[in-house]
């Protein structure tokens, strides 16, 4: 691949400027709570349930957003309104699947429902719960349906719906912005609601533009401060966190909260609960705690194994020559795929296949099939669906990733349907052939660098961390060597003076291009704290050894060159 430079930026704030389209007055002061419409009414009907001493109930989801905006709600309720007669209800994901349903109306006699992170297109439960007297307010961040039909709720608050001066708020965002506005909470409640909120919208892909920088800013430097939130200072200490960033939220603790509800039916209880509790106990904690880490672990197994049995399943069915992929279950392992993990193995493979693939794995129902799906270069996955909607059972999603079950019967016309859909709407993988990069540094400049990065922060969607070029990076060896093979064998780090060169998956290549003392390298530079102790780390994106005679003088090239035709 070249290596290409993209737009004029010659300092780290353009490169900023130039990749986020926003102002430094949008990205340094952005507007702080804009309005938010159907806001107040959601108040006013939560306010009025606590006056009348009724039960609420709130209806979250399984995911990191959906956990933290209901323990952020149930914190709000219990602690700030003083409320004791208040219920959360997670979904189960593998026996109800996402969202408000039915039967979970069925469990409500009386009352407040709040849905948080769902219920824009939860029409027949809240159709029910609207039937049986209860009152429904939904805060939700999800497009609405095609149709444009909206539930039958007392209130919806939906900024993409209903409108609002910012849109791109998640569930935990918009439960912080109705903890705000409810004058209840205590300024240690607000920051530990502030947390929830700053979780929830990192580990949901938000946009960290408008009021989330403001959320997330105030919530990353919250989680660096002692005493605010026993209840997260715990879980970064035994996930061995030292400094927490919006990368750690979203690589470490993100997933960690998510990985219970992909795991196990009732799995998004645990992160909830130990979210929601109001405790100072160590013990409860840990435990808590630890539950969470050996579930992420053996996600991450799980990913392991299944990704391996994925590609084998590719090999031995000669499905590389798809324009889709569609993998399902072998008989001989038909447990090997863990439908949890069905979307990150897909993902991954997606990636390195370079073309949209599907991952399907048994479920709880028989003779049906269900998984998840990730786009690659472009291509519309949701449109890819439409077109085969006739051999599916259920399906939903959008251009990039999706959802779906389908009968076994139907798994092969599925996979033919899928790749004729492919040609017939004249869709192609766009290839980035190119690594790009925002702008060149000098080793010396690293310190400058951080300190100028430090100052846009929070990166993520929206606005990007610039890449940067480094051209003569030198390697010093420590205890005798000059670089270490990590993890899993695949990951190399390489050490500099006073910083390193950190390249997953890149050790092979390191290795094979002869563990050159000296490379030129393109990557995302941050600070990396270990033992107490901060360095400064590259994470490579392409290397190579450095190539010395592109950078030297013109008047060194010309005397070589003379010399050269004289001898």
């Amino acid at each position: 691949m070249e290596w290409k430079k993209r737009g004029s930026a010659a300092t780290i704030e353009q490169a900023v400027l130039q990749n986020s389209g926003l102002t430094i007055q949008e990205l340094l002061q952005p507007e702080k709570s804009p309005p938010i419409t159907g806001l107040d009414a959601a108040l006013e009907h939560l306010a009025q349930a606590v006056k009348k001493n009724e039960q609420i109930t709130v209806i979250g989801d399984y995911d990191a957003d959906g956990i933290t905006a209901s323990a952020l709600l149930y914190r709000l309720i219990r602690y700030g309104f003083r409320h004791e007669k208040i219920r959360v209800r997670l979904p189960r994901r593998f026996s109800e699947g996402y969202g408000m349903s039915e039967s979970m109306t069925e469990e409500i006699d009386s009352g407040l429902v709040i849905t948080v992170d769902n219920g824009i297109a939860a029409f027949e439960p809240i159709k029910q719960a609207k039937e049986k007297g209860l009152r429904v307010v939904v805060l939700d961040h999800h497009l609405p349906h095609e149709s444009g039909q909206l539930p039958e709720a007392d209130v919806v608050v939906d900024p993409h719906v209903t409108g609002g001066k910012f849109v791109d708020y998640c569930g935990a965002g918009l439960a912080y912005r109705l903890a705000l506005a409810s004058g209840v909470m205590s300024e240690k409640l607000r920051r530990q609601c502030c947390i929830l909120a700053a979780i929830g919208t990192i580990a949901d892909v938000m946009p960290l533009i408008g009021d989330n920088r403001n959320i997330v800013r105030e919530g990353v430097e919250l989680m660096n401060t002692q005493d605010i939130f026993r209840n997260t200072e715990k879980l970064t200490e035994l996930m061995l966190i030292e400094r927490v960033t919006e990368e750690t939220i979203g690589f470490k603790i993100g997933p960690a909260i998510n990985a219970p509800g992909r795991l196990y039916d009732k799995g998004a209880l645990l992160p909830f609960n130990l979210l929601a509790a109001e405790t100072q106990s160590a013990e409860y904690l840990e435990e808590r705690i630890n539950q969470l880490i050996d579930c992420n672990d053996r996600r991450k197994e799980l990913v392991r194994t299944g990704l391996e049995e994925a590609k084998l399943l590719i090999a031995e069915n000669c499905l590389v020559g798809d324009d889709v992929i569609l993998i399902q279950p072998s008989d001989a392992a038909p447990d090997s795929i863990h439908q949890g993990v069905a979307g990150i193995i897909a993902g991954q493979l997606a990636e390195e296949m370079r073309r949209p693939v599907i991952v399907l794995a048994r479920s709880r129902e028989p003779g049906v099939l269900k998984g998840s799906g990730r786009s690659y270069g472009g291509v519309n996955l949701k449109a890819l669906l439409d077109c085969a909607k006739d051999e599916l059972v259920t399906y939903g999603g959008h251009a990039e990733a999706a959802g779906l079950s389908v009968a076994e019967e139907n798994i092969d016309s599925l996979s033919r349907a899928l790749c004729r859909a492919y040609r017939d709407l004249g869709m192609t993988v766009t290839e980035e052939t190119d690594t790009m990069y925002d702008i060149e540094i000098e080793e010396g400049d690293l310190d400058r660098a951080i300190a100028e990065l430090n100052r846009f922060a929070p990166y993520g969607q929206g606005n990007p961390k610039p890449v940067v070029r480094l051209n003569g990076y030198h390697l010093s060896p420590r205890y005798g060597r000059h670089y270490r093979v990590q993890g899993d064998g695949s990951t190399v780090k390489l050490f500099g003076k006073d910083s390193s060169a950190v390249g997953f998956g890149m050790a092979d290549q390191y290795q094979d291009s002869g563990c050159p003392m000296q490379i030129d390298l393109i990557g995302l530079l941050s600070e990396n704290v270990f033992a107490g102790r901060v360095e400064k780390q590259l994470q490579m994106l392409d290397f190579r050894p450095h190539q010395e005679a592109e950078h030297k003088s013109l008047l060194t090239n010309l005397l070589e060159q003379r010399l050269k035709t004289t001898l």
